[in-house]
């Protein structure tokens, strides 16, 4: 399927003209933000996207919060308040990040004092840097941050290297059963 008019359940086809519209689908909300003129509107929303078709945008995604929020850090405080004291079903496996409190700077505080390292240490890039790799394992747990705003701690690193670097250290964890009960020391401090 190439095309999303294609799409058997798209309302593209009503949106642009090409089908009959069906009266429990709100047309005008959208095409209002095109113009006013309706002939007009419709095709300004067709242009509009075409031309997503062909862009590149990324996932919607990416800067997903705790599995379930999506928006500015803004945002996010006002929901994490709205949240607080409220039981989030066990479904929700990231529901951690909503309830957290810990920092960015208790995580590499934690980190840098089990692994005996100096906390700018952790900053160092390198595959061998294991307690960077970690430090980035407990942000993503604990200090209720997305992959991007991670990899912006870190210099800049991409969101999915921040993933990798996450993965690796658990791979890592399996191999290697000394670093195995360094992770668990560090993550019995942001357990209590």
């Amino acid at each position: 399927m190439e095309r999303p008019e294609q799409y058997s359940w798209s309302s593209q086809p009503e949106y642009i003209g090409k089908s009959r519209e069906c009266e429990w689908v709100e047309y005008s909300w959208i095409l209002s933000t095109f113009g006013t003129d309706l002939k007009t509107a419709k095709k300004k929303y067709q242009q509009y996207i075409e031309e997503g078709l062909h862009t590149d945008t990324g996932s919607p995604t990416k800067d997903l919060y705790g599995q379930i929020i999506l928006g500015g850090k803004d945002f996010i405080e006002k929901v994490k308040r709205m949240l607080k004291g409220k039981s989030l079903s066990s479904e929700i496996a990231e529901r951690k990040r909503l309830e957290s409190n810990t920092t960015p700077d208790d995580v590499i505080k934690i980190v840098a004092e089990v692994f005996g390292v100096d906390k700018k240490e952790i900053n160092y890039k390198g595959k061998a840097n294991t307690a960077r790799k970690a430090a980035i394992y407990f942000m993503q747990r604990y200090a209720g941050l997305g992959n991007a705003e991670v990899g912006e701690l870190f210099g800049g690193v991409h969101y999915s290297a921040v993933s990798k670097a996450s993965a690796r250290l658990r791979k890592d964890m399996a191999k290697d059963k000394y670093l195995s009960e360094i992770i668990q020391r560090i993550d019995s401090h942001f357990k209590t």
